[in-house]
């Protein structure tokens, strides 16, 4: 008969051997001490446990453990340890490194997996991008600067798709944490908050839900990405290109959303492939250039009655359009009357600031003060920038804040930034419109060149229009005048 491998027993002068005792165990410690636990006596057996990282899955008992777990076989006593051992011993020490490099984040990632609208789980990201593969086709329709928007549609069934928002994110400090380009983990748990809050809000794009996913970009979605790329026009393909090459352990927010429609960028180039919204691809109506522009108007207005609402962000890319096929009688208010069947939906709220109903205040920290000085030779471009700089100067000036207090004070109701921003746009779409001098189209030209006139950004302290229910409210007032 072949003898036994001798075993060192633990308590001997008990009468126990302490390791068969602990394996033989079915309890259920917390995760920490579950994996160290785990850990520390498989390793005493002669067992390496190479994979212990959770992805979706419940609490195990001690000896139910995941299928992922690989175990090696046991070493005899006199057997020394072979090359395969030493390295997947190596391998388990690298992945406790990162393990700990994870717990550094965790209090901020808490914050956005305990939001009642954020999955309380962190998902690996390629088991959770394939699991649809066979279902849906995945599409990526356009990007900003801090994320993708991705089309998810049942296979052979157009009709019905979802709209994905896919963020990389930062830490607020340590390593990744100056990456340019990605959400701190903070401010997307803010923007979750906030697109939850103003999701039945109209002009404002409906949330369903968010997903916390940790993984590199899986290779069919970067393949996705190629793919739009190639759709792009050569003015803008530089400028639009996104990274991939995100390592093991990038965090990422996955927000699900209803379709806002094309994005108001997209529809005003000369060359966009899409003809089915506007009269004359690039070009507006005075018709479209009113509905659209009072459209964003009206929903700033209704975003500042109801949660003290502050897009901070509202750039062309920003706003997005669709044809609904209703009647063009319908009114943005009692007395603007709407002459399209175009609708307005606001999106990213990555910047923004709102008020919930128990009176929290959600605000962006803006601490990524390479946002104020942006530069562009390009016209439109250029005055986006100085938009970010103008609201700076108007809240530092109003609150009379100092360098130290910034972030603090960006939680001010400042619906200043609203007419800014409105200012923007409706000198982007009046040089998009197509001229008349007579007709109706006409007078509504006239009109919006009226408002453009009083809202100069070189005449800002002189305005007398301070946020969009006021413009809303001239409006009202210019039309009963006239009427």
């Amino acid at each position: 008969m072949a003898s036994r491998a001798k075993v060192k027993v633990y308590g001997k002068k008990k009468g126990y051997n302490l390791v068969e005792s602990l394996q033989n165990l079915r309890l259920t410690p917390s995760p920490q001490c579950r994996k160290g636990m785990l850990l520390f006596f498989s390793n005493l057996a002669g067992e390496v446990l190479t994979d212990l990282i959770e992805k979706g899955t419940e609490r195990h008992a001690l000896g139910e453990l995941p299928d992922n777990i690989v175990t090696l076989p046991k070493l005899q006593a006199d057997r020394p340890l072979t090359e395969e051992i030493k390295e997947t011993r190596a391998e388990q020490l690298e992945k406790n490194v990162v393990r700990a490099k994870r717990r550094q984040h965790e209090p901020e990632l808490f914050a956005l997996t305990s939001l009642e609208c954020v999955d309380s789980r962190v998902l690996g990201f390629g088991a959770y991008y394939h699991q649809w593969l066979d279902t849906f086709d995945i599409k990526k329709i356009a990007q900003g600067s801090y994320a993708a928007i991705l089309r998810m549609q049942v296979k052979d069934k157009p009709n019905l798709y979802t709209i994905w928002k896919l963020m990389p994110l930062k830490p607020s400090k340590g390593k990744g944490s100056r990456q340019e380009g990605q959400t701190l983990i903070q401010d997307a748990a803010t923007e979750a908050k906030a697109l939850a809050a103003m999701s039945q809000s109209p002009g404002f794009v409906e949330f369903r839900s968010a997903q916390v996913l940790r993984g590199s970009l899986p290779l069919e979605l970067c393949s996705t990405y190629e793919e739009w790329e190639r759709t792009l026009p050569e003015e803008i393909l530089e400028e639009s290109k996104t990274r991939m090459d995100f390592p093991d352990e990038q965090l990422w927010l996955f927000i699900e959303m209803t379709d806002a429609g094309t994005d108001l960028e997209v529809l005003l180039k000369e060359r966009s492939s899409d003809k089915s919204i506007l009269a004359q691809r690039g070009r507006l109506t005075a018709y479209e250039t009113w509905d659209i522009f009072w459209g964003i108007a009206n929903a700033l207005a209704h975003g500042e009655a109801h949660a003290e609402f502050e897009h901070r962000d509202l750039h062309p890319g920003n706003v997005c359009i669709k044809k609904t096929g209703r009647p063009s009688s319908k009114d943005h208010s009692p007395s603007v009357k709407k002459y399209t069947d175009l609708e307005v939906t606001l999106i990213d709220y990555t910047l923004s600031r709102a008020k919930l109903e128990d009176g929290t205040v959600l605000a962006n920290s803006m601490r990524d003060k390479g946002l104020f000085e942006q530069s562009s030779e390009d016209q439109h471009d250029g005055m986006q920038y100085e938009i970010y700089r103008h609201m700076r100067t108007w809240m530092i000036g109003q609150q009379k804040a100092r360098p130290a207090q910034e972030e603090k004070e960006w939680r001010m109701f400042l619906p200043m930034t609203n007419i800014m921003w409105l200012s923007h746009l409706l000198r982007i779409l009046l040089d998009k419109t197509a001229k008349r001098v007579a007709g109706e189209e006409g007078i509504l030209a006239r009109g919006l060149e009226e408002i453009g006139s009083k809202l100069q950004m070189e005449d800002l302290h002189g305005w007398e229009l301070c946020s969009a229910t006021e413009l809303i409210e001239y409006e009202i007032r210019l039309d009963m005048d006239e009427g």
